[in-house]
């Protein structure tokens, strides 16, 4: 399982990070670029939601 999440990790260094080599640094900032990321994407969806049903 531990093994699992470091490689995912590293992946989202690899996707936010393609010209850097992966560090401890380069994978906290793309962890929470990630995280940032997707929390915009729920309120925009939740925001889009609410205009489409009038709410």
């Amino acid at each position: 399982m531990r093994d699992n999440a470091l490689a995912q990790i590293e992946a989202l260094s690899r996707k936010w990070f393609s010209d850097r080599q992966p560090t401890r640094q380069s994978r906290a900032q793309a962890l929470f670029l990630e995280t940032d990321y997707w929390e915009k994407m729920e309120t925009a969806v939740c925001n889009a939601l609410v205009r489409a049903f009038g709410g």
